[in-house]
Parts: structure tokens; C-alpha cells; sequence
């Protein structure tokens, strides 16, 4: 939904940024209780690993996401699921987080662990060990 849509349909509610700088990011996921990866399901969606999910694990948040292959890959206990291009399914999945305070808490640990098991170290050093063994 586009801001002239929020505005025909006179959503008060909503606030619309535009693009704000990458180093303030953190400060407006912190803002939020609950992260949500609303995304339709396509073959892209379904195959590539949306960047935002680490940056929502990273902040330590619950996640909701539309139940998508890619993430449901390395989401491990992290993220509740709903159907994909079902907005009821969305607005449950969002209601079950705010209404568990325990499995919001878990949410967020879990996807804490989530950015240590898969960081840039560690995925370059897969890389590596995996080239290594081409080499024999």
C-alpha cells in the first residue's frame, strides 16, 4: 500500500517513511514490538533469503513472515509463520505474538542465536572449507 492509498482510505494509523538511512535503521526496528515479512509467494520470495530477516533477528524482535521455503530454511524456531497473500492469516500470526509475551521473548532469543549461528564469519569460513576441498 502506497501513501496515496493510505491517505484515500484514511488509515490514521499508519506511517509512511520513505527511504531513511541505512544507519538508522536499528533505531526504528528497536521502536517496533513485532518485525513482519508480509511477502507474496512468487519463486523469488520462495527461493532467495529476504536481508531484512537477519536485521530483524539482530534486533532481537518477533518475527512473522509469510511461510516461505527461503526462510523457513534458517528461521529454526525463530519466526511464526502464516500464509502467504492471506491478510487474515497475517493478522492472526500478529495477534498470537501480542498476546504470548513468553513466545515473543523466545521469538527474539532465538533469533538472536539465529545472527551468531549464520554471521559473515562463519558463512565465510563454510566457503572457504569448502573450497579447500576442491583443491584436492
Amino acid at each position: 500500500m502506497c501513501s496515496s492509498d493510505l491517505k484515500k482510505e484514511q488509515l490514521k494509523n499508519v506511517i509512511t517513511l520513505g527511504i531513511i538511512p541505512r544507519t538508522q535503521i536499528p533505531t526504528y526496528l528497536e521502536l517496533a514490538d513485532i518485525l513482519v515479512i508480509p511477502h507474496t509467494k512468487c519463486l523469488q520470495n520462495n527461493l532467495d533469503l529476504p536481508t531484512k530477516l537477519f536485521e530483524y533477528f539482530e534486533a532481537g524482535k518477533p518475527v512473522v513472515s509469510s511461510n516461505l521455503k527461503a526462510i523457513v530454511d534458517v528461521a529454526e524456531g525463530a519466526v511464526v509463520f502464516v500464509d502467504p497473500d492471506d491478510p487474515q492469516s497475517l493478522a492472526e500470526g500478529i495477534n498470537k505474538v501480542l498476546k504470548d509475551k513468553k513466545l515473543a521473548k523466545r521469538l527474539g532469543v532465538n533469533g538472536k542465536k539465529l545472527v551468531e549461528k549464520y554471521s559473515v564469519e562463519k558463512s565465510v569460513m563454510a566457503m572457504y572449507a569448502a573450497y579447500k576441498t576442491l583443491e584436492n
